[in-house]
């Protein structure tokens, strides 16, 4: 109860900061600072996605896996998203939020909040991992990190595989590989090929060969790379 009275108390007092105490704003500034929280929002909250693309191993492909995000108020959000209801959403996040928008700040945690959301993805149908091998869940975030993790455990009542995922992690690979140093090892040669490529590039950006566009390019047509390798991996 406690942690529920701090939340509520944070997120009352942090929908009054930014105003003087015992001076109500003009009701023309009020509407004013809500249409523009409104076109924030409607900036934002499409660039969160609640599907992300995951790319299944060949052998998993042939065992008709496929992989599905789901957690609590999942769905709704998913539907409340789908409707550009941008209110409804913050107010799931925090059911303070009742019929206006909170303040700037209130709102980017909210937005943080929903990008970090841990949900899980599930890998349907339920099928038993033969014998040496496992799952691996990998992705990668703002071009230069890589993350590869097995930590794949089976739900009661559900069946099927799950990992943690959360709507940052876009896209996503999920490989049924040998167990082992040689596998990872494979897994991790894409990503530091890219880093080593990446790293050329950036010296010649400090040396000034490349203009910064140029070097913005490099660095796009890098990541892309990175992905079709991946991409290409996962269909052997």
């Amino acid at each position: 109860h406690n942690k529920q009275f701090s939340r509520h108390r944070l997120s009352v007092l942090s929908m009054k900061d930014g105003r003087p105490a015992g001076k109500p704003m003009d009701l023309k500034a009020l509407a004013e600072e809500q249409k523009e929280l409104a076109a924030y929002a409607a900036e934002e909250f499409p660039s969160i996605s609640l599907t992300p693309t995951v790319h299944l191993s060949a052998s998993l492909k042939k065992l008709g896996v496929t992989a599905q995000p789901q957690g609590n108020i999942y769905g709704q959000m998913k539907n409340v998203l789908g409707r550009k209801d941008w209110l409804r959403a913050l107010t799931l996040l925090n059911p303070e939020v009742q019929g206006e928008y909170p303040n700037r700040r209130e709102l980017d945690r909210l937005l943080n909040e929903l990008r970090n959301m841990r949900w899980t993805l599930n890998l349907q149908p339920s099928f038993d991992l033969p014998e040496g091998k496992t799952l691996y869940y990998i992705f990668t975030t703002g071009g230069d990190k890589m993350h590869l993790a097995e930590g794949w455990y089976q739900q009661s009542g559900i069946g099927g595989w799950t990992h943690w995922w959360v709507p940052d992690n876009k896209e996503v690979f999920v490989v049924l590989a040998e167990k082992g140093d040689a596998t990872t090892n494979k897994l991790t040669a894409i990503h530091q090929a890219y880093l080593k490529e990446l790293n050329v590039r950036s010296e010649k950006h400090s040396q000034g060969e490349f203009s910064d566009a140029q070097y913005h390019h490099e660095c796009d047509r890098l990541a892309e790379q990175q992905r079709a390798d991946y991409i290409e991996l996962l269909t052997k």
